[in-house]
């Protein structure tokens, strides 16, 4: 009789034990992150613009279309490789941003780079700056006020930038 007693208490018991292991592995794994023992902080790209320059001339493309051509050479100084990179060109005069095409080498018609950074390459990403000459716009690229910045982004976010 005993016996039988123990045996129609050991499922309840062992139904019990599996709710209670499921309870704590639910809240171990929606508690805060930084309150997660031994949660090292995620692997956050350290991609670096090491050069960023224009040129001092206009050049013909072809019809109408003119270019500025620059260098600018970004560095992955960080510890995995890094896809998804996007490059980004602008001008701004007197804080007024004048609308150019911008043609990188290496990347898709989105700025994108084609190829992952790997882990301490260096890549140059060369172009060009594209403008209609009858916007008159690159006339005033060399006024005074202008500004060009260069800027690597991942996912949105701007890893680095600099000014010309």
């Amino acid at each position: 009789m005993k016996n039988n007693r123990l045996d129609r208490k050991s499922p309840f018991v062992f139904f019990l034990i599996v709710i209670l292991v499921l309870a704590l592995s639910l809240a171990l794994y929606f508690q805060e992150p930084s309150s997660r023992p031994n949660q090292s902080e995620p692997n956050v790209p350290q991609v670096k613009i090491t050069d960023f320059s224009v040129n001092d001339y206009w050049r013909p493309i072809g019809g109408l279309i003119v270019g500025y051509d620059f260098n600018l050479s970004i560095q992955n100084a960080g510890a995995s490789n890094v896809s998804g990179l996007v490059l980004n060109i602008t001008v701004t005069i007197n804080d007024t941003s004048v609308p150019y095409s911008t043609y990188f080498k290496g990347t898709y018609e989105n700025n994108t780079l084609i190829e992952p950074l790997a882990v301490g390459e260096v890549r140059a990403c060369d172009g060009v700056l594209m403008t209609n000459l009858g916007s008159g716009t690159p006339f005033i690229v060399h006024s005074n006020g202008t500004s060009i910045k260069a800027s690597v982004l991942l996912n949105g976010a701007v890893l680095d930038e600099r000014e010309s």
